[in-house]
């Protein structure tokens, strides 16, 4: 199991790199109904999530230094920047119970992530995916 991204265009771009995104009409995978639908303020440094959950979970990451983190089958993890590429907006779509993680891993910046759910927060269970300490990531190949 692993997050799926997908790239999804603004609703409009300026020349000088102002985009603007409509949240109500982004479009999401088939049959993933809105439930919630949030913004999140990441400070630096933070880690949010370091969990697991029956829901699925569509994110948009906007920040230089946001990262998600996750762990594989085999026991693994991974991770990836979320907004990588400025001119770009990815969506991360996170299948239920796939433990996972987004860490802001700027000393200084703060990152904002748009949240989808496909129900209310329950059943969650409490997974170390990320240590507290950027430099203290659980490492893999």
């Amino acid at each position: 199991m692993f997050p799926d991204k997908f790239q999804v265009d603004p609703t409009y771009t300026k020349e000088n790199g102002v985009w603007v995104l409509d949240l109500k009409n982004v479009l999401l995978p088939r049959y993933f109904h809105i439930k919630e639908m949030n913004i999140i303020y990441v400070p630096p440094g933070q880690t949010l999530g370091n969990h697991r959950h029956p829901r699925t979970e569509i994110f948009v990451g906007i920040g230089d230094n946001l990262e998600l983190s996750w762990i594989t089958k085999d026991r693994k993890v991974k991770h990836e920047p979320m907004h990588p590429d400025k001119s770009k907006i990815m969506l991360w779509k996170v299948p239920p119970f796939l433990p996972h993680a987004i860490r802001n891993t700027s000393a200084t910046q703060f990152a904002l992530l748009v949240e989808y759910a496909n129900s209310s927060q329950s059943g969650v269970e409490e997974i170390k995916v990320i240590k507290s300490e950027p430099e203290q990531f659980v490492e893999s190949d």
